[in-house]
């Protein structure tokens, strides 16, 4: 970096660095943060808490994106993204706003960079997202983060930490096993004509889900085609396996906008209801698929 050693910080600067720096420690802080992550993350924290001087570190990127928020017909969700790159530290966030009648896109709300012996470029573009709900600047935003709650997505990008190299080894070949597997349920599955009349099962595994298993109308279930969830893997709220369980709820956060799968304990402490626009309920069938059973759209 030459003779280049320090940003020209101005006052206002610190807010959206003290923002950043609290976004990192809450991901510090996360449970399900995985401990390669947690290297690159301590090294954006080394990069904020040496401003104005500069770190001597390669290309580091992490973004962290929210869960889904519905307003009516419009989803969006957030994202936040902190960087460093050749001395540019970059601080910004926005989102992916969706409506059925108009389609989506990805927009920015605000934007905060500083290059060496440069003062920071700040930019924030709320004025001209009036249509998406809920927009607002980097530090409000990450003072809305949750992130027990489910739904968050986080990806780095460092070379220079081969411990996430080895995690994502072992995630393709994760992912690798699991095409095997749905190709093998592939060749099993029966023709959409047999599919479609096949019987529904309940398999409930304790009391919790006997007792919501007696709300399953069979009625109901009969009059809608077939259709089966994404397999979700693990409640959002205590992470408990969904392989051991008989029923999950796709379903809202109660008294947020935030949507989040949970095991029927979680739901019937967290959960808004079981409904269109509130919660689908997903029972497990013999063959390991997920079938809707209740909160059909009207």
């Amino acid at each position: 970096m030459g003779t280049q050693n320090h940003y020209l910080t101005k006052e206002e600067d610190w807010v959206l660095i003290r923002s950043a720096s609290d976004l990192l420690n809450k991901l510090m802080e996360a449970s399900w943060v995985r401990p390669a992550e947690r290297v690159t993350i301590s090294k954006l924290q080394h990069v904020l808490s040496k401003i104005p001087r500069i770190a001597e570190l390669n290309y580091i990127n992490l973004s962290l994106s929210g869960p889904h928020k519905f307003f009516g017909d419009i989803k969006v969700f957030d994202w936040w993204e902190i960087q460093f790159n050749d001395g540019e530290v970059k601080i910004q966030n926005g989102g992916h706003f969706h409506r059925p009648s108009t389609g989506g896109d990805t927009f920015t709300s605000s934007c905060w960079s500083i290059y060496p012996d440069s003062e920071s470029d700040y930019s924030d573009f709320l004025a001209s997202h009036w249509i998406v709900p809920d927009v607002v600047e980097f530090p409000e935003s990450v003072e809305r983060i949750d992130l027990s709650a489910g739904g968050y997505s986080l990806r780095l990008t460092d070379e220079s930490n081969t411990l996430l190299e080895e995690m994502e080894d072992e995630e393709i070949e994760d992912e690798a096993s699991e095409e095997e597997e749905d190709e093998e349920d592939e060749e099993d599955e029966e023709d959409d004509s047999e599919k479609e009349f096949k019987p529904f099962e309940l398999l409930p595994v304790d009391d919790d889900e006997r007792e919501l298993a007696k709300l399953v109308s069979s009625e109901e279930v009969e009059a809608h085609e077939t259709d089966y969830g994404y397999a979700a893997k693990n409640c959002d709220q205590c992470g408990r396996d969904f392989c051991e369980r008989g029923f999950y709820v796709d379903g809202k956060v109660r008294g947020q906008s935030m949507w989040a799968n949970f095991c029927i304990p979680c739901w019937r402490r967290h959960g808004e209801g079981i409904g269109w626009g509130a919660g689908q309920l997903y029972a497990r069938q013999s063959n390991g698929k997920w079938r809707l059973v209740a909160g059909f759209a009207d």
